[in-house]
């Protein structure tokens, strides 16, 4: 019986090893200058609790496909540090990256509340990369490139960051961490 129980917790912690690699764990996570953008943004203002803007992207993500909008880009502009600001009080801008010939199917969403913004000049900015598997890998690289982004805006005293901009590229299979300073 010992020998079972034995087997089943090795055969769970290979398992979990595995997983934990599939999904980033032991990932080296770099910074560095790049240029991002442009980009035609289409996104709703959200605020409160970070962990729960999963709930939002699902359901633009919806409406879009009833338009006749698809996209793999998910953007989020996240404006307030979680340790310094209360749940109900995290601002966030929640949308997606639009492709072009979208552009003209994004007027129904606006007439639901949507807001767009056009990025026209690609920008100079530090940028995190992290692998994108899945949802399991946004919830690793929070935990691996934020601590990662501190420490580097510590290290080259930025004294004011507009926001971290995460941009999840299903298709490229990446998460991108921008720091929008």
């Amino acid at each position: 019986m010992k020998k079972i129980i034995l087997g089943v917790v090795v055969g769970i912690l290979v398992i979990g090893f595995f997983v934990a690699v599939y999904h980033g764990a032991f990932y080296k996570v770099a910074i560095a200058e790049k240029v991002v953008g442009p980009y035609t943004i289409i996104y709703k203002e959200n605020t409160g609790d970070y962990a729960k803007v999963g709930t939002v992207y699902a359901k633009m993500n919806k409406e879009m496909v009833d338009v006749g909008i698809s996209t793999n880009q998910a953007i989020g502009v996240y404006y307030d540090d979680p340790k310094l600001v209360e749940k109900e009080q995290q601002r966030s801008d929640l949308g997606y990256i639009v492709k072009t010939a979208d552009v003209k199917k994004m007027t129904v969403l606006r007439e639901k509340g949507y807001k767009t913004k056009l990025i026209r000049r690609p920008l100079a900015l530090p940028v995190a990369e992290f692998p994108y598997k899945n949802q399991l890998s946004v919830m690793m690289g929070i935990f691996k490139v934020y601590p990662k982004v501190e420490a580097y805006i510590n290290e080259n005293k930025i004294e004011t960051v507009d926001a971290v901009i995460e941009i999840y590229d299903i298709e490229a299979k990446k998460i991108m961490y921008i720091i929008d300073k």
